[in-house]
This record gives C-alpha cells, sequence and structure tokens, in this order.
C-alpha cells in the first residue's frame, strides 16, 4: 500500500492538535451530524475514534466524513481532514484523503495578514512510490 507524501506532516498536525476533535457524518435525512470523539493516528496513515450507534449507521450509508480540530486561538489554524470512513467493532476507521489548516479571515482575529488563510497538508493523488 502507498502512503501519502503528506502522513507526516498529517501526523504532525495530529500531534499539535491532540485527540480532541469533531467527526462530521451525513444522517439519513442528509444532515450534519457532528459528535465529539478523541482521534488517534495509527500506524497505517488512518485516523480512529469510538463510534456510537447514529454515527455508525451514519458511515454505513455514506462513507465520506470529515474531522474537524477547531482552532482555540483566535488567528491560529484549526485542522480539518476529509476521508473515507468504515466502522469495526464499534471504532470509525478513517482514510484521509485530504487535509488542510485553515483559519478565520483576517480581521478582529489578530492574524498576521500576510498568512494563508488555507494551508493544504493531504491532497489526494499525490502518493510515494
Amino acid at each position: 500500500m502507498s502512503v501519502p507524501v503528506e502522513l507526516d506532516a498529517l501526523a504532525a498536525q495530529v500531534a499539535v492538535h491532540g485527540p480532541q476533535a469533531v467527526l462530521l457524518t451525513v444522517n439519513e435525512l442528509d444532515r450534519p451530524h457532528a459528535v465529539a470523539v478523541e482521534v488517534a493516528l495509527g500506524d497505517d496513515g488512518c485516523l480512529r475514534a469510538g463510534a456510537g450507534s447514529r454515527t455508525a449507521a451514519n458511515v454505513a450509508r455514506r462513507p465520506g466524513v470529515s474531522i474537524l480540530w477547531p482552532s482555540l486561538v483566535p488567528g491560529t489554524y484549526s485542522l480539518i481532514v476529509d476521508g473515507d470512513a468504515s466502522v469495526y467493532g464499534g471504532e470509525v476507521v478513517v482514510r484521509p484523503i485530504r487535509a488542510v489548516r485553515h483559519r478565520t479571515p483576517v480581521g478582529t482575529s489578530g492574524a498576521d495578514p500576510d498568512a494563508p488563510s488555507c494551508i493544504t497538508v493531504l491532497q489526494p493523488g499525490e502518493e510515494a512510490p
């Protein structure tokens, strides 16, 4: 199995943001369903979190999910990972497809006006040999 080139960068960002995140799935009414989770990045490059019955049902219907580590300090970056999920033994396993660091636009946040608002960490189609 090939590993995305940016996987080390993703691992570093997950370590910076910590285990507390929000998992976003889509429910049977096509509405977002958000749950607080503790996330771990496995050696295989997949993100893992606990899954309740509603989250498991959502993933079974629609495997496309997002995990969000919000910025806790104005002007700093949040981390958003999009991926394909499956459920094994009460755990959501997410294969990351794309990851970005994102911050609010410059304004009253005190953010550096020259810093980009979005930085790609992991992008589809770029894999190591």
